[in-house]
């Protein structure tokens, strides 16, 4: 019987050299965070509306402690630079006029993106105002004798189509809200970055004649308190035009 020819295997042995170990034993370098493009300015559309975007730094968060390298770095439209060059053509227009309104300038940066925050709070104040009704609709269910037909306030005779009626209305009504409410964080935000930006830099370009009579807690106040009321206007200056919704 002919013996088979010897394979590579039975005449050769595997040598590890230095180099071929330290090969394997390298481990790809891990790119920090605060390196990355912001998420959120590749995120899907329902993942904005979901906030499921910021998923991984909490998870990141739930892990260790966080680190300055563990956040992203902001989304280019977030930048001061982005944010002031577009509130400066605006306050251009403005300082033309007799009486300047820095409000109004504000408004003009921001108006399409106030808008739409402010229809979502509006949307989820009208839901809102729905769930009473289907709630009495279900009572009204409830609370009908076997043999009398059932007649409710929204004409639906179905439990099952109004138990699912409610549970719709609430998540939507509840998502749109908290939705429209980090729109309104968000352009708070914003506006307060575009407003301290805005007093360093005239600051930063007044003369040392000019800023005789101008301390340090005056610059202070005007880059920290007063951003934070405009911060503060965004985030609860809704709720005076949607209470009356909700008083209706």
């Amino acid at each position: 019987m002919a013996s088979r020819p010897p394979r590579d295997k039975d005449v050769y042995a595997a040598i590890v050299t230095p180099k071929a170990a330290a090969a394997d034993d390298a481990v790809e370098p891990v790119v920090p965070w605060s390196l990355v493009r912001n998420p959120l300015e590749s995120a899907h559309w329902l993942s904005v509306v979901a906030i499921s975007w910021i998923g991984p730094l909490i998870s990141k968060g739930a892990k260790a402690p966080l680190t300055e390298a563990d956040v992203w770095p902001l989304p280019h439209s977030d930048t001061a630079e982005v944010l002031y060059a577009e509130f400066r053509q605006h306050w251009d227009v403005e300082q033309t006029k007799p009486a300047p309104a820095l409000w109004y300038a504000i408004y003009r940066t921001f108006r399409g993106r106030i808008w739409y925050s402010f229809s979502l709070y509006v949307v989820s104040g009208a839901l809102m105002l729905v769930q009473p009704i289907l709630i009495k609709s279900m009572l009204q269910f409830l609370q009908q004798p076997d043999d009398r037909p059932i007649a409710t306030s929204v004409g639906i005779s179905n439990g099952y189509v109004l138990a699912a009626a409610l549970s719709i209305l609430t998540i939507v009504s509840v998502t749109i809200g908290d939705y429209g409410q980090y729109l309104a964080n968000h352009l708070g935000v914003n506006a307060k970055l575009v407003l301290i930006d805005t007093v360093f830099k005239k600051v930063l370009c007044m003369s040392g004649y000019a800023t005789k009579d101008l301390s340090t807690g005056d610059i202070v106040t005007m880059a920290s308190v007063d951003a934070d009321r405009m911060f503060f206007g965004f985030l609860m200056g809704y709720w005076t035009f949607i209470r009356y919704i909700h008083t209706y």
